[in-house]
């Protein structure tokens, strides 16, 4: 067990430090410049703003190390990135671009920087383990209690539960919707009152290492005094790509670790529906790859699997185009952001409804973002946004099999 979820601030700065300079060396020392990244940033094609693009803000965190550029003006720049991995993907030479954005991100908000909100969230967020400051009985009682009934802090199941903040604040219908299904399915799960969230909207999106690793260092001593060696992530992708870049904060910081295996949802729900052969009737949709579902840890076959008549859009897997909503912009309440949100997500959603006007997607954050701009284009007579759990409900109850 980790007797100490308390992060030392000044350590953790001095380690993303060393990590930003050694990740700016490796990159200094390969790109060619050649603009691969440039090409495929959403933002940067939103906005044909040069000072977006990848290469700016890795020249913006070399000079934010080196204390050359105000930090203000690095924020601007810096927290514009949706942190989807474009970038990284199309680079020839595989250079982990994102993750120097990151890590200069997480340099200024542990120093104060960034949007004005974020600050105050992560306030409310050391304070009751959830991203959004909500106190885990609060966000319980909005979920439907006889869906949870006999199922919460159970000992020795298989997999430990955690939906994403995202849910539990402001869709807790999902959270209920999931849970049926497990229990549908017959899997052996838990959910606890003492972790409902994994840290990833306020570690990643808000770039606050030090309370998101609270977060989930908790969860990891939850998930071991439960019994559980395994943990299933919700709908949210903020919550995937905290995982993978949090192993190499933790390694750093030489925390030692509960043996936790991180999983998907619908990893699990995609082996039980194999197994019992569900979902037999075809629907013409349309399935929208989340980026961080797919660059980050790949949870896209799985979810493939369940709806595998589902139509394919001309961007998907490593090159799937961003819903708007990641890297924080979501979170944010400036107009720059929110035009720059609805910018995006209604070119996807342009893009995806051409292909069908069923569009389903696995990640909450791009459910709401393309529920954004189909509200703001007024294409809701013409558009149909939906989650995934949502969606395997409703054909369960179709196949009486619900």
């Amino acid at each position: 067990m980790i007797t100490r979820i308390e992060i030392q601030r000044e350590k953790l700065r001095n380690t993303i430090d060393i990590m930003l300079r050694n990740a700016l060396r490796a990159f200094f020392s390969v790109c060619m410049n050649c603009g691969f990244c440039n090409n495929v940033c959403p933002v940067y094609r939103a906005t044909k703003n040069p000072k977006y693009t990848p290469l700016r803000r890795v020249i913006t965190a070399k000079k934010l190390l080196e204390g050359q550029i105000d930090k203000e003006a690095a924020s601007d720049v810096l927290f514009s990135c949706l942190l989807c991995g474009a970038c990284s993907s199309a680079c020839p030479f595989g250079l982990d671009i994102y993750r120097i954005i990151y890590l200069a991100r997480c340099k200024l908000a542990l120093e104060g920087y960034g949007p004005s909100n974020f600050a105050k969230m992560a306030e409310g967020a050391a304070k009751t383990l959830h991203s959004f400051g909500v106190p885990v009985e609060q966000a319980l009682r909005e979920i439907r209690s006889d869906e949870l009934e006999g199922f919460i802090d159970r000992k020795d199941c298989d997999v430990l539960y955690v939906p994403s903040p995202v849910e539990t604040a402001f869709m807790p219908r999902h959270v209920y919707e999931t849970a049926s299904i497990l229990k549908l399915l017959g899997i052996n799960w838990t959910i606890s009152r003492r972790v409902i969230d994994c840290g990833g909207n306020i570690g990643v999106d808000a770039s606050r290492p030090d309370v998101g690793l609270k977060i989930l260092l908790n969860l990891l001593n939850v998930a071991e005094e439960l019994g559980v060696d395994k943990v299933a992530l919700g709908a949210c992708g903020a919550d995937y790509k905290w995982i993978s870049l949090s192993r190499e904060i933790i390694d750093e910081l030489g925390i030692d670790t509960p043996r936790i295996t991180f999983t998907s949802i619908y990893e699990l729900i995609a082996k039980r529906l194999k197994t019992n052969k569900l979902l037999k009737k075809k629907d013409e949709v349309v399935l929208h790859d989340p980026c961080s579902m797919t660059r980050y840890i790949r949870v896209d076959r799985s979810y493939k699997s369940i709806i595998p008549y589902a139509k394919k859009p001309r961007f998907s897997g490593a090159c799937t185009l961003c819903c708007g909503g990641g890297g924080g912009l979501s979170l944010r309440k400036d107009s720059f952001a929110r035009n720059l949100l609805l910018s995006i997500a209604s070119k996807r959603v342009e893009q995806l409804g051409s292909v069908s006007s069923n569009i389903v997607t696995p990640c909450i954050k791009c459910y709401i973002s393309f529920r954004t701009a189909v509200l703001r284009k007024r294409l809701v007579s013409k558009i149909r946004i939906e989650g995934l759990s949502s969606y395997i409900v409703k054909k369960l109850k179709e196949e009486d099999t619900y």
